[in-house]
């Protein structure tokens, strides 16, 4: 019967050494953007997408976008339009999902995909704490 495992003696003249940037320092100051998608199915064909209400933290000179797209599947949301719903700053929550689709004529659709793009600088980072997609089915 075979082994179920080996070890294997690593030699070298030289040590391994691996890092890892458990403090986040590294993130804080090279990372600057970062975005999230959520995908929300409003239940119904015609859904009233009504507003972003969030909780953000943006330090000076950082920025949080939320934007959203609209479709009748949830393959079509890929080519749908993106719509900045809410930049912060300047704008506060709530965002209006129902001002920004009505400006370029984005009509509702039963699919809503919700982009959360965070923008940072160097040694600042947004937070978001949470964000909560408001709609109802007439």
């Amino acid at each position: 019967r075979p082994p179920r495992s080996t070890l294997f003696p690593y030699t070298t003249l030289f040590r391994s050494y691996s890092y890892s940037d458990f403090t986040g320092g590294v993130r804080r100051t090279v990372i600057a953007t970062g975005t999230y998608d959520e995908t929300f199915d409003g239940l119904c064909m015609n859904p009233v997408w009504d507003s972003v209400v969030h909780d953000v933290d943006t330090p000076a000179g950082t920025s949080v976008e939320f934007v959203g797209r609209t479709a009748d599947t949830i393959a079509g949301l890929n080519a749908a339009m993106a719509v900045t719903v809410t930049v912060t700053p300047p704008d506060v929550s709530p965002g209006d999902i129902t001002t920004a689709f009505m400006a370029p004529g984005v009509t509702p659709a039963r699919y809503f995909r919700l982009t959360t793009i965070i923008r940072g600088i160097p040694g600042e980072s947004p937070v978001v704490r949470s964000y909560t997609v408001g709609w109802t089915c007439p």
